[in-house]
């Protein structure tokens, strides 16, 4: 069996813009807009570790009436970004930010933000790229995985949705921290990148003081085409 997750997506867009050629740009972008809905009166979005900016290009094309602001560590990576924006028509709606994730309160005015969504790289062992640009985007440590969801936490307005996709080698810790930020769980699903194969990434959606209840949806089966 086939599954294609992005037929409504462009894909085949996002892949010719800044960072493709780098492997920057991979399939959890699409599978993580495809799973988040913005809230009706949503205005602003935030999106921490924003890389060459393809999920923002993803959302701003979906939601056109809202703003979109990245933050981003890499200052090459900006460059990106903010030329994918221009590419696309969409730079008079984005706003770059070269900054670490543990600066944000520097730059950002607390709980001004709508929803935040991030892609992090992964509080995980593994092979370690000697690539910096691929290095910063993949691998981290366990402090500046929390300062992702620290920055989460300051600049969301209450009852703000956060929106992630995490490796589920951790779940159990990165859901204990959250809800020490009071970032409830509300919504998971697993993705597989086969039929039958143990799930490597989870996307999750939390909101800001939020009650207890989580909804565990249909899990998400990747194979590309031609599989």
């Amino acid at each position: 069996m086939k599954y294609n997750l992005f037929d409504d997506l462009p894909k085949k867009t996002v892949m010719r813009l800044e960072g493709s050629k780098e492997g920057i740009v991979t399939d959890i972008p699409f599978l993580l807009v495809d799973f988040m809905r913005l809230p009706r009166r949503c205005k602003r979005v935030l999106d921490l570790g924003c890389g060459s900016g393809a999920i923002i290009l993803l959302m701003a094309e979906r939601y056109p009436d809202v703003h979109f602001t990245g933050l981003e560590v890499s200052s090459e990576l900006c460059d990106m970004a903010i030329k994918n924006a221009m590419k696309t028509g969409i730079s008079d709606r984005v706003e770059v930010i070269n900054a670490d994730v543990r600066q944000v309160k520097e730059h950002i005015k607390a709980e001004s933000f709508d929803v935040v969504v991030m892609n992090p790289p992964f509080w995980q062992a593994g092979k370690i790229s000697p690539d910096e640009i691929r290095r910063l985007a993949r691998h981290t440590d366990k402090e500046t995985f929390l300062a992702f969801l620290d920055a989460s936490a300051f600049v969301l307005k209450n009852r703000g949705t956060m929106y992630g996709a995490f490796s589920t080698e951790y779940i159990d810790n990165t859901i204990l921290e959250m809800e020490k930020r009071r970032l409830m769980v509300k919504e998971m699903q697993f993705v597989h990148g086969r039929l039958r194969t143990n799930s490597k990434r989870v996307l999750m959606k939390a909101v800001k003081n939020a009650s207890f209840g989580v909804k565990v949806l249909p899990p998400k089966i990747c194979i590309e085409e031609g599989v």
